[in-house]
């Protein structure tokens, strides 16, 4: 990709061969009188200007080459701060510059370099894009899932207590029924039938609450061992999709420093 971009570069720049030389006949004679020849040529050489001066405008403000604009016109800031690498193309790109400019240098630095490399080089910086869109949307998604392992995580703490609780109850009745059983068992019901009946049914309403905290006690374990395993194939997602945002992260660095690259080797060519 980097080679194709390259020769797209080098046949563009051979079209401007003809602007360089009118530049320095109209720098070197501006004391001699112009023949007819030189003065179509001026004329030819100023339109050239002009048109391409419009057609980097276009680029700038066209919602197509947005995101290709931003993203090298960022690049280029970036190389700027560090070196003065680009003062070819800084220079270069000046003469297409309006007076009344509206717009940061560095986005007609990079409108110019993509009107010399075209639709492959837009290619590249509308994948940044799409990493970048994919990369904003799983690590929303991300947090999502980290709210609602932490909520579970809460639910299942809520549950342990919950047991603690239903078997601290049912450690206490089962006891007192224990007791009434005994005392039940020493009772003859012909000799006090009306005790021995209180009992017996003061242990079997007891039987029942024993049984209604053994059925949640065994329903809430199950509830806990569910949540668990969800929790357990959350967690796997969680560590996927993780591991997916930093090959994105990876990917997407790894073009930027292509496009980087490309721009220093246009500066050096």
């Amino acid at each position: 990709m980097l080679k194709l971009l390259h020769l797209n570069l080098l046949l563009k720049r051979m079209m401007f061969i003809n602007v360089s030389v009118w530049s320095f006949c109209t720098t070197s004679s501006s004391s001699l009188p112009c023949a007819p020849n030189e003065v179509v040529g001026m004329t030819a050489h100023s339109e050239k200007i002009i048109r391409i001066q419009e057609e980097l405008l276009r680029i700038i403000q066209d919602e197509e080459f947005k995101t290709a604009v931003e993203l090298l016109a960022d690049l280029i800031k970036d190389i700027l701060k560090k070196s003065n690498d680009l003062s070819g193309l800084h220079f270069e790109v000046d003469r297409f510059i309006p007076n009344d400019n509206q717009y940061d240098k560095s986005c007609w630095m990079a409108a110019y370099i993509l009107y010399l490399n075209g639709y492959d080089f837009i290619k590249l910086c509308k994948e940044v894009e799409s990493i970048d869109e994919e990369i904003i949307t799983l690590d929303d998604y991300l947090q999502m899932l980290n709210k609602e392992l932490l909520a579970n995580q809460e639910a299942v703490w809520a549950l342990y207590k919950y047991v603690d609780k239903l078997t601290a109850f049912l450690d206490k009745i089962s006891k007192k029924n224990n007791i009434l059983y005994k005392k039940l068992s020493s009772l003859k019901k012909e000799k006090d039938e009306v005790l021995y009946d209180s009992v017996r049914e003061r242990c079997c309403f007891l039987d029942e609450i024993v049984h209604s905290i053994k059925d949640r006690i065994e329903k809430a374990n199950k509830e806990i061992e569910e949540a668990d395993k969800d929790m357990g194939r959350m967690k796997e997602e969680y560590e996927a999709v993780r591991k997916h945002l930093k090959e994105l992260e990876r990917e997407k660095w790894r073009i930027l420093d292509l496009i980087r690259d490309f721009v220093q080797e246009m500066e050096s060519s």
